[in-house]
């Protein structure tokens, strides 16, 4: 899971923090639901890193296809 958090391209997230992200949550439905307070309870995130991963998750992420 931490490499597929890590592929996903979160602004400020890295290796080390995509594996603090899957050890913490153990899910991605657990990540996705995940407020400001509950991503600042994982170790070595803070607000930007926090406020980054919100940013993503409620982005609207379609694919790109053909027109």
């Amino acid at each position: 899971m931490a490499r597929f958090i890590y592929a996903l391209g979160i602004r400020n997230v890295g290796e080390s923090t995509a594996k603090e992200l899957a050890r913490h949550f153990g899910s991605l439905d657990r990540l996705m639901e995940a407020d400001l307070e509950a991503l600042m309870q994982v170790a070595d995130i803070g607000p930007v890193v926090a406020e980054s991963i919100v940013q993503f998750m409620v982005e609207s992420h379609k694919p790109r296809g053909r027109r």
